[in-house]
C-alpha cells in the first residue's frame, strides 16, 4: 500500500530533523557560537547561581553575550541603543520562576 501524503510528509520531517539535529551535534563544540546557549542556560540554571540578582551585572552580562552571539546587537536591532542594564528586568523575572520550572534538566 503506498504512503498516505501525510505520511510522506511526516517522515520527510522527521529525516530533516534527525538531518539538523546530527549537523548540530558536528559542530557542538565549546568554542562554536552554539554553545552560548549552554553557557546560557547553565548560568542561569538555579543550582548554579541561585540568586541572580545578587551579581546583576554578571547575569546582565551573561545574557547580553548570548545575544550578541546571535546577532540580536546588529545594526537594525533596538538592543543596539541599549546597554546591559536594560536586561534587569529580564533577570529579575528570571529569578522570580519557581525552580520546578528547569526541571532536573542541566546542559
Amino acid at each position: 500500500m503506498p504512503m498516505s501524503s501525510d505520511a510522506k510528509i511526516k517522515s520527510l520531517k522527521a529525516k530533516n530533523l534527525v538531518s539538523v539535529v546530527n549537523e548540530y551535534a558536528k559542530k557542538r563544540q565549546a568554542s562554536h557560537r552554539y554553545a552560548s546557549f549552554d553557557y546560557c542556560y547553565n548560568y542561569f540554571h538555579p543550582s548554579n547561581t541561585p540568586d541572580l540578582t545578587k551579581e546583576m551585572e554578571k547575569s546582565c552580562l551573561a545574557l547580553g553575550f548570548y545575544l550578541a552571539s546571535w546577532g540580536m546587537f546588529r545594526g537594525s536591532s533596538f538592543l543596539l541603543e541599549r546597554s546591559v542594564k536594560s536586561f534587569v528586568p529580564v533577570i529579575d523575572y528570571v529569578s522570580s520562576l519557581e525552580t520546578e520550572i528547569w526541571g532536573n534538566r542541566r546542559l
